[in-house]
């Protein structure tokens, strides 16, 4: 597993040391991780995708023409081998460290181009994950160029809905009327619906999803996606009032039927008694935000009523 992280929070809590999310297992199996900056990091990705690709491809290019040096029966399991699931890359993995010991001390050039390359014949997914800055805002250009391109990748979208690492400014991901940084008033404009831009291209798998709504769809979600060879969009919801969905293209083509499937919204219970609410003025009776001067401005400004009636303030 690669991953490709763009700069925001998942990248602060995520390389932050000496402590780390990213771990590996007792056998070292585990993520390699890199961070990119907000405006390139669904190419940056794609780089990865790239690579492993080319190097699995030399791999195997080198295994057919070693067939004989490293034996017939192992290297055709390595190439026929099913990938689909744990158990599968984990009998890969074996194979792999088999076909290294029959290579060790060989000094013919091939075999010591195989030998740095074996690791690429196990089967290796590349995820794409950052926050709805990047995806929504800074970096969606290069996220729908390689959603677009049909490219074998993962991504992931931590969808807070504001530039959280900065300070809770506005995003495109904001929603209609909430308040934050730059939307003091209350965002003018509605989400933007990435999971469903996505779905347009078709070849697209898409799951929007809250794992404090539902871990059980959030996992679902995760197994559904691993045998999808095209791009996966996982839009990870935080908050608990958008609706949440998956599509699944393979669904309409294996079946005949639509892919989509939705979860309806648990309404949320409004606080007793009005208890815990904060109004949009007093949020911004503490704010720093410049547009604030906007809302005194409209406060100024006279009631419909009272124009229509001849009550408004006088033109300079």
């Amino acid at each position: 597993m690669l991953v490709a992280n763009a700069t925001g929070c998942s990248s602060i809590y995520g390389g932050n040391l000496p402590t780390t999310p990213w771990a590996k297992d007792a056998q070292g199996h585990g993520p390699a991780w890199c961070n990119s900056l907000f405006e390139d990091n669904a190419e940056f990705g794609v780089g990865f995708r790239m690579s492993v690709d080319y190097k699995a491809k030399e791999a195997l290019r080198l295994l057919k023409a070693l067939q004989d040096t490293v034996g017939v029966e192992l290297a055709q399991q390595i190439l026929g081998a099913d990938q689909s699931n744990e158990a599968g890359l984990a009998e890969q993995r074996k194979r792999v460290e088999a076909l290294k010991a029959k290579l060790k001390g060989s000094n013919a050039p091939e075999a010591i181009q195989l030998m740095q390359m074996a690791d690429y014949l196990v089967k290796k997914s590349v995820w794409i994950m950052g926050g709805d800055g990047w995806a929504y805002d800074i970096g969606y250009g290069g996220l729908d160029h390689v959603l677009g391109s049909g490219m074998n990748v993962n991504v992931l979208v931590l969808d807070t809905e504001v530039y959280s690492n900065t300070g809770g400014q506005m995003s495109k991901s904001t929603p209609k009327s909430a308040v934050a940084k730059f939307a003091a008033i209350g965002k003018q404009n509605v989400k933007k619906d990435l999971g469903l831009m996505a779905m347009t291209y078709r070849n697209v798998y898409v799951a929007r999803v809250a794992m404090g709504y539902s871990d059980a769809q959030t996992l679902r979600a995760m197994v559904e996606s691993r045998g999808v060879q095209r791009p996966v969009v996982d839009h990870r919801l935080q908050p608990l009032h958008q609706p949440r969905h998956r599509h699944d293209q393979r669904t309409q083509a294996a079946e005949g039927r639509s892919g989509f499937r939705a979860m309806a919204a648990v309404p949320l219970q409004p606080p007793a008694s009005g208890e815990g609410r904060e109004s949009s003025e007093a949020r911004l009776g503490r704010s720093e935000d410049p547009s604030q001067g906007l809302l005194d401005e409209r406060k100024s400004l006279p009631d419909v009523g009272d124009v229509q009636a001849g009550r408004g303030r006088e033109a300079p």
